[in-house]
């Protein structure tokens, strides 16, 4: 599915000015006559400028485009089944992660997918990556990166 050019690029001007608006809320740095906000309003200036050129793009082709592409992609119910088995794995991740774990979190969430994108005929490999690759995420970002990612049941054995 694809939306014009224009809606794209009014969303991405409206949250451009509603950011803008808040970085002045930034405190202020003792001492400098430039404070926190310069970069961010400089980046949302910029942002804008993006959004418009990505509107009046848009509204050149509307004619000939339409407002809303629907893809073979979108028609199939597969497609709109994965995307909600991402979106309800990354709230699972945001609300289970810090009390169960990293490892078993992710763990979970890969199995699922792969299980969804793969069929029953691929069990014992998705299996295999499902409860490898969460390990290894784990040990590369904790004690290669020294990046913390929730222990939780796991705490006493990683």
């Amino acid at each position: 599915m694809r939306v014009n050019d224009a809606v794209s690029g009014v969303l991405i001007m409206l949250l451009s000015a509603v950011l803008f608006a808040n970085t002045f809320t930034f405190p202020a740095v003792p001492g400098v006559q430039y404070g926190a906000a310069v970069f961010p309003r400089a980046v949302l200036a910029v942002m804008f400028g993006a959004g418009a050129w990505l509107t009046v793009k848009g509204l050149m082709t509307v004619k000939a485009a339409g407002w809303i592409q629907i893809d073979a992609w979108a028609r199939r119910p597969g497609s709109w089944i994965m995307f909600a088995l991402i979106v309800a794995g990354m709230l699972f991740y945001i609300l289970a992660a810090d009390a169960i774990g990293f490892v078993p979190v992710s763990g979970i969430i890969i199995f699922v997918l792969l299980l969804a994108a793969r069929g029953r005929t691929h069990l014992l490999s998705s299996a295999i990556l499902a409860l490898s690759f969460p390990l290894l995420l784990y040990y590369v970002f904790v004690n290669a990166l020294r990046v913390p990612l929730p222990a939780g049941w796991l705490g006493g054995v990683l």
